[in-house]
């Protein structure tokens, strides 16, 4: 990745700071993805909420979840810390990184258990996903509903 930037990560108990001008890191990498781009990825588990900028996008990682990271990012985010945890740990120990296929044109169905708000692949409009509805969505943005419990698949 080019240009890529760092800042520090908020604390896990800022939400004003969260949800500032980031977008969640799955909706990057699927509009990334949509435009052609390849990545060799690396799955880490993220310890930390952290905030970054991904090629001049502001994007978010939260804490407690797995993302599948490009290669080039392994090694920062993995990095001992001053007098803290690492941002993130590997899941994968010696694994070798592998090629992320495009799993944005692979169409979800789900059902919502709770509203909620997601960032737009664009990373500008927010789009509200509400309970009890029915959506069709790219498999990146339904994982994370379905890892947070906030949607149900259907079939």
């Amino acid at each position: 990745m080019t240009n890529t930037v760092f800042m520090p990560g908020a604390r896990p108990g800022d939400q004003g700071k969260l949800s500032i001008g980031a977008m969640h890191y799955p909706a990057w990498l699927a509009a990334e993805l949509s435009k052609g781009r390849e990545f060799e990825v690396v799955k880490l588990f993220f310890q930390t909420e952290h905030k970054c900028l991904l090629d001049g996008t502001a994007v978010e990682f939260r804490a407690n979840l797995t993302y599948d990271v490009p290669q080039e990012l392994v090694k920062i985010f993995t990095s001992e810390r001053q007098g803290a945890l690492p941002i993130a740990v590997l899941m994968e120990h010696g694994a070798r990184p592998r090629r992320l296929k495009d799993e944005s044109k692979i169409i979800v169905k789900v059902k919502m258990l709770s509203t909620r708000e997601s960032a737009f692949p664009d990373g500008i409009r927010i789009l509200k996903y509400e309970k009890d509805k029915e959506y069709s969505l790219p498999k990146p943005l339904a994982d994370g509903f379905l890892r947070q419990g906030w949607a149900e698949e259907k079939k």
